[in-house]
Formats: structure tokens, sequence, C-alpha cells
């Protein structure tokens, strides 16, 4: 990845967003995504854009995302085939066949993982309840919390809209209870917060 370049379009935009335009009487403004947009076109830097998503991602939890396939669909999305959500110890917490993530790319730029709207195909989980700790929590977990006392600290990842379509997942625990359900389309947030480690998902 050429990061200088992505450095130097991070600046780039986060100038042009600050600097008005002017068109007779009537001022506007780019916005940093349009900005940030335009500069990854130019400097050629798509094919980027899904490796610094995931690793951003995988730098930023104590799990894992890996996927089939990944790829760059203009003008800010990135597209997983067959994806997989890991927890710390490498067991598989969630299978997706497809996700198409739109992202922010000013903030991505940046080095913040801010994504608007997730879609989720055929979702599967397989949530497991040990010693009062869920694999799922576990592996959205932040991986270096900055210390509790910072309150400027970025979130982990922000995504403001999650949909997920024909869903299922598998519950179990250690006293052998087990819930299942399959055909599941729900619609929620997620926001990971490092400073406080509060994970917050709101259907």
């Amino acid at each position: 990845m050429r990061l200088p370049a992505v450095l130097l379009l991070a600046s780039v935009a986060a100038h042009i967003d600050q600097a008005p335009r002017f068109g007779g009487s009537a001022i506007s403004a780019i916005s940093g995504d349009e900005a940030a947009n335009a500069a990854v076109r130019l400097a050629g830097l798509g094919e980027s854009v899904p490796e610094l998503f995931l690793s951003l991602v995988n730098d930023a939890l104590m799990g894992r995302i890996d996927a089939g396939t990944i790829r760059y669909q203009a003008p800010s999305s990135v597209v997983l085939l067959q994806a997989r959500l890991l927890d710390p110890r490498g067991g598989v917490v969630a299978r997706v066949k497809k996700v198409r993530a739109t992202l922010s790319l000013k903030e991505l730029l940046t080095g913040e993982i801010v994504v608007s709207h997730v879609e989720l195909e055929e979702p599967e989980l397989d949530l497991v309840l040990h010693d009062e700790k869920l694999n799922l929590l576990e592996a959205l977990t932040p991986k270096k919390p900055p210390e509790k006392t910072d309150q400027k600290a970025k979130a982990a990842f922000r995504i403001d809209e999650i949909l997920a379509t024909r869903g299922s997942f598998k519950f179990s625990d250690d006293n052998d209870i087990t819930v299942s359900a399959s055909g599941i389309t729900a619609l929620a947030s997620l926001d990971i917060d490092l400073a406080h480690d509060i994970i917050k998902a709101v259907p």
C-alpha cells in the first residue's frame, strides 16, 4: 500500500473540506467525503481501500475478519465475499455470504473507521457463552484501548446502520442450553468506544 500517498490525500481532503467555493453570490463547500473520493480516484488508490479498511479493523479488535474475496466498489464501498469473524482464539463466530460496507473515505484515510451502511447477506452466527464471556463480544473487544481518562479518544469504529437479511444464529452455553433461529432480517447500529471499553449495538 502506498501509505505516504494515502496520508497526503487525507491532508488534501481535510483542507478542501474547509475551503469555501464562490459562485456569484452563493457560497458552497465540497464535503470531506466528496474530496476524499475524488482524491482516491485521481491517485488510483481504489485497490488499496479494501486492504486499508481490513487492516484497520483487524488492528483495532481482539478478533479478526477474513474473506475469500475482497474488492473495492466505487465510489466508497468495500465488498467481502465468504467473510468470517473469528474470536481471539481463532474460533468462527460468524460467517457471511456477502458483506457490502459503505465507508467514509475521509475518516478512513486518517485512520478512523466510520461505516455509514453495512449490508450482510445470509449471516450465520455461532454464539457461545463460556465462563460468562460471549464469543461475539470477545471478538469485538478493542485490542489496545487508550487511557480511560482520555476523553478525546475516538471510537475504534462506528457503523451507523447494519442491515442483515436471511440471517440465522445458534446460541449455546456451559449449561448445554441451545437456541437457534433462521430467516432473520434485522436493522441495527454498532459503536465501539476505545476510551471506555464500551460496545453498543442498537437494534
